[in-house]
């Protein structure tokens, strides 16, 4: 009996140490779940602060990004309106350019038309001049010129052939187009082509001068005497010069010769050595 008793006090003890156990288990999973849920606020907390920390970045970078991109627009204005700027200069002054070319063109104009009458009343006195060695090649064909022993000497087919050429020279018209073509103005050459026109009348002025002498001269051409005394001279002349000229070739080449049979003897008798 006494064990029994003993037995049932263990199993009393037994049962409260159980009832013990299970509420403090109970107390310990309390205590760790409360825990558990700290920790899992805290590590809520973190990654709320986390996430507004990268929020806070990627606004930080959006705003670098669109301050540079605004910077670099504003650049991009400013070097805009400076070219703007540059363009607007120089569309004045290309307006500027075409009003003063307009105004040369229109000067060039009216100086072109000046030259078109300088040119016919130069085209006349050809005529004039031409019409008068028509009447010198006339007069010396018809009249013939004794020579040195009161022999008739025709004159020459050399000189009134001259004559001939002269006049026909002078009968040709200048055609208007072909001496003012040179003349239109351009915007780059405007100086040079009213140099050209200038050279161009200051050339039928001296044709005009050159005329005129020719028939101050005319009547002198027809005599054959000193002509052909002055063709004899020059031709001897020409003669001797062209016989030294070969003289002095041939005895050139002759150096030549010797001096290159030198050459290559010397050098055979290297080559043997």
């Amino acid at each position: 009996m006494a064990n029994v008793i003993d037995l049932k006090k263990e199993l009393y003890n037994a049962l409260q140490d159980s009832s013990e156990i299970v509420s403090y288990n109970a107390k310990l999973q309390d205590k760790y779940e409360k825990q558990e849920k700290k920790s899992i606020g805290r590590e809520d907390d973190g990654i709320r602060i986390e996430r507004s920390g990268i929020e806070s970045a990627n606004k930080d970078i959006s705003l670098a990004k669109s301050k540079a991109e605004n910077d670099i627009k504003s650049k991009k204005i400013k070097s805009l309106e400076f070219m703007i700027k540059i363009l607007e200069s120089k569309l004045s002054s290309a307006h500027k350019d075409v009003i003063s070319i307009q105004s040369d063109s229109s000067k060039k104009e009216s100086e072109i038309l000046s030259r078109k009458s300088k040119i016919v009343e130069v085209e006349h006195e050809l005529a004039s001049k031409g019409s008068e060695l028509e009447y010198l090649k006339s007069e010396a064909i018809s009249n013939p010129i004794l020579g040195r022993n009161g022999e008739k000497n025709m004159t020459k087919s050399g000189d009134i052939s001259a004559i001939s050429e002269l006049s026909k020279i002078s009968n040709t018209p200048i055609s208007e187009e072909s001496m003012i073509q040179s003349y239109i103005p351009t915007s780059k050459v405007d100086a040079e082509n009213s140099t050209k026109l200038s050279d161009d009348i200051n050339i039928s002025e001296t044709n005009n001068n050159v005329f005129q002498g020719i028939s101050d001269v005319a009547p002198y051409l027809v005599q054959p005497e000193n002509h052909t005394f002055s063709l004899i001279e020059s031709n001897f002349q020409m003669s001797l010069l062209l016989a030294y000229i070969i003289l002095i070739l041939l005895v050139i080449a002759v150096i030549w010769f010797v001096v290159l049979r030198r050459e290559l003897s010397i050098g055979k008798k290297s080559d043997r050595l």
